[in-house]
């Protein structure tokens, strides 16, 4: 029984989680505690850390506005969130903006990509049946 309540709160805690929906297809985080989720990743080379991952790297030093040298390009670290729920099926320590990578431009408007996950937050006098017959 534990087991089942366990899996049952899966990504429970967001707010409006009752109609948030996942994309499933065949083939974005933010916390307002010191972090803007507005802008913390609107540019090329930013990057959020959860609260835990700087204490392992930055010891009991801020890092946010530092410049860290990640996957061979340096990032500006424009933010930092709380720790992801356990019971939350994305599980990462920090996020990287995508703005200006070449790699991943052309997936801006890709709804079946397997690279991310894509969300839809319905209004609240929506039914996710009538989408799902909408887009599929």
């Amino acid at each position: 029984m534990l087991w089942v309540q366990d899996e049952l709160s899966f990504d429970r805690f967001h707010e409006n989680s009752e109609n948030i929906y996942r994309v499933l297809t065949r083939a974005r985080y933010t916390d307002k505690e010191r972090s803007n989720p507005g802008t913390s990743l609107t540019q090329p080379l930013s990057m959020v850390l959860t609260e835990s991952f700087p204490r392992k790297y930055f010891r009991n030093n801020n890092p946010k506005d530092q410049t860290v040298q990640f996957m061979g390009q340096n990032f500006m670290i424009r933010g930092i969130i709380k720790d992801i729920p356990k019971n939350s099926h994305i599980q990462f320590d920090l996020l990287c903006s995508t703005i200006g990578e070449p790699s991943v431009q052309n997936y801006d408007n890709d709804w079946v990509s397997d690279l991310y996950y894509t969300y839809v937050l319905l209004r609240k006098d929506s039914e996710a049946a009538d989408l799902n017959h909408k887009i599929t």
